[in-house]
C-alpha cells in the first residue's frame, strides 16, 4: 500500500496581475478608491473628499479631510493582501479592491496620509507597482514628514496612468453612487474645485412615503429604511429602487418580485432608495448583490410586501409615462396621415 501523501494550498505572488485586471472598466476601479476614502468617514464627522484628475499629466488625486487618516501599521495592513477590518460600517471588505484597483488604472502611486492632532505625517512611493514578475516586492521605504496642521487627511497621488477619464462622468457617478451620503450632509465630494450637488427627487407628493421595517434572521433582527413615491418628471430619478449599502449604491432598478417595465410601462414612474446598514453579501467589486444568499431572500421578500400598494398605485398612476406618451403620439401622426 502507497503511504498518503498530503498536499497543501498555495498562493503565487503573480496572480496579483490578474487582479489587477478584474475591473470592467476605469470608472469601477476609480469608485473601489473613492470607497476606501470613504471607509475613512468618522462618526458624527462630515468628510471630505477631494478628487482631481489632470489628462496632461496623465495624474490623478483623490484626497480626504476629517476621517482617520493612515498611521503606519494603517499603511502595512493596506499593502496586506486580503487582510481586512473593515466589517461594521464600512463599504471594503475583501482587503484587496483598492490595490488591485491602482494597478489596473496606473504604473505609479504615492500615499501620504497625517494623522488628527499628529506633528508627523508619513510618505510612501511606488514607482512600479503594474510589475509582478517576481510577484511581491521586498518592502517599501516610508518617510516622514513634518505638519503644522491639526485635521487628518489621506492623499493617493496616482500618476502614470493608463486610463483616461471624462470629468462629467465622475461627477455624474459620484451622484448616484454616493447619493444619501450627499444629501444626508455625511460627506462632500469636490472634483476639480467643483462641490458635487444632488437634486431633489420630484415625487408626487400624495404616493411619497418614508419607511422603516424589519426582519429577523438566526435570531439577527435587521432594520430597513428608506423611500419611495411616483415620479412624473422625466428629469427625475425613475425605474425602480436604488440600493445603498453604508451610503453606497449597489444595485439600481430593483422591483423585489414585483413586475418590471418590460411587462408594464406604468412601474417605470416608480422610484425609490433602500438603505441597509449592515453586511450584505457582494460581488468582489461591488457591482452586485448576492442574490442566492439566506439574506437577501428575506430582504426581497419583506420589501416585497413593503411595496405592494405603491406598486398598485404605478399600475393604475394617470399621468402617461414617456413611452406611453410617445407611442400615443405615433399613432395620431399615423392616424392623421390616413385622413
Amino acid at each position: 500500500m502507497l503511504d498518503a501523501k498530503i498536499i497543501r494550498e498555495s498562493f503565487d505572488p503573480k496572480l496579483l496581475s490578474a487582479l489587477f485586471k478584474n475591473f470592467s472598466n476605469q470608472y469601477i476601479a476609480l469608485f473601489e478608491l473613492i470607497d476606501n476614502a470613504i471607509d475613512d468617514r468618522q462618526q458624527n464627522e462630515k468628510l471630505i473628499v477631494s478628487i482631481d484628475y489632470d489628462p496632461e499629466e496623465e495624474k490623478l488625486s483623490i484626497k480626504n479631510f476629517n476621517g482617520n487618516g493612515m498611521s503606519i501599521d494603517d499603511l502595512q495592513k493596506f499593502f496586506t493582501w486580503g487582510y481586512s477590518e473593515k466589517n461594521s460600517g464600512r463599504i471594503g471588505r475583501y482587503g484587496q479592491g483598492g490595490k488591485a484597483a491602482l494597478g489596473y488604472l496606473a504604473k505609479s502611486f504615492t500615499i501620504k496620509s497625517h494623522l488628527k492632532k499628529s506633528n508627523f505625517g508619513c510618505c510612501v512611493k511606488i514607482k512600479d507597482w503594474e510589475n509582478r514578475e517576481v510577484g511581491f516586492t521586498d518592502g517599501f521605504e516610508i518617510s516622514m514628514y513634518q505638519s503644522q496642521r491639526d485635521d487628518s487627511d489621506v492623499t493617493f497621488e496616482i500618476y502614470n496612468l493608463k486610463k483616461e477619464f471624462k470629468i462629467d462622468t465622475i461627477r455624474e457617478r459620484i451622484r448616484k453612487i454616493y447619493r444619501p451620503l450627499i444629501t444626508q450632509k455625511k460627506a462632500e465630494f469636490i472634483v476639480d474645485n467643483e462641490p458635487i450637488k444632488c437634486l431633489p427627487i420630484n415625487y408626487d407628493r400624495n404616493t411619497y412615503k418614508k419607511f422603516k421595517t424589519e426582519f429577523e434572521l438566526k435570531g439577527i433582527k435587521y432594520t430597513l429604511t428608506g423611500e419611495f413615491g411616483i415620479v412624473d418628471d422625466p428629469n427625475s430619478e425613475r425605474g425602480g429602487f436604488r440600493i445603498f449599502q453604508f451610503g453606497r449604491s449597489v444595485a439600481e432598478k430593483e422591483y423585489f418580485g414585483h413586475i418590471d417595465p418590460s411587462k408594464r410601462w406604468n412601474v417605470d414612474r416608480l422610484y425609490g432608495e433602500l438603505y441597509i446598514d449592515f453586511d450584505l453579501p457582494l460581488s468582489m467589486n461591488k457591482t452586485e448583490i448576492d442574490k442566492d444568499s439566506d439574506l437577501w431572500h428575506l430582504i426581497a421578500h419583506t420589501m416585497h410586501k413593503e411595496i405592494e400598494d405603491i406598486m398598485k398605485e404605478a399600475i393604475d398612476y394617470k399621468t402617461p409615462t414617456m413611452k406611453e406618451s410617445k407611442a400615443v403620439e405615433s399613432i395620431n401622426k399615423k392616424i392623421n396621415k390616413s385622413k
